[in-house]
């Protein structure tokens, strides 16, 4: 992990006075591929993110293959859901999901 190589990050966030919004986003890296979505609450309220890592992440990684997006509609197969959201003293805890969630653009739940 001395060399940690990104491709291109590219969709849309949107940007709100309380929260950041990310649309289903692709990271493709040379250490892990994953798939981010949800409500990042600046002020560490409601932070509520859908974070989708591949079982194909689990295995050797050939650091000479030039890094290429899939796409946020690629089949990945099975995959760990993992929810990020905030506890009551405001810190994001991670657990593990059964199963994917949608989330609806602009979730408040304030």
């Amino acid at each position: 992990m001395s060399n940690v190589r990104f491709a291109e990050l590219k969709d849309k966030i949107e940007i709100r006075p309380e929260y950041l919004y990310i649309n289903k986003m692709e990271i493709q890296s040379t250490a892990v591929s994953m798939y981010l979505e949800g409500q990042y609450d600046i002020y560490g309220k409601n932070t509520d993110m859908l974070i989708q890592v591949p079982f194909s992440n689990f295995g050797e990684r050939d650091e000479t293959t030039p890094l290429k997006n899939k796409g946020v509609d690629a089949k990945t197969g099975l995959s760990i859901w993992i929810s990020a959201k905030n506890n009551e003293y405001g810190e994001i805890k991670l657990t593990p999901r059964l199963s994917k969630k949608k989330f609806k653009k602009g979730n408040d739940k304030k």
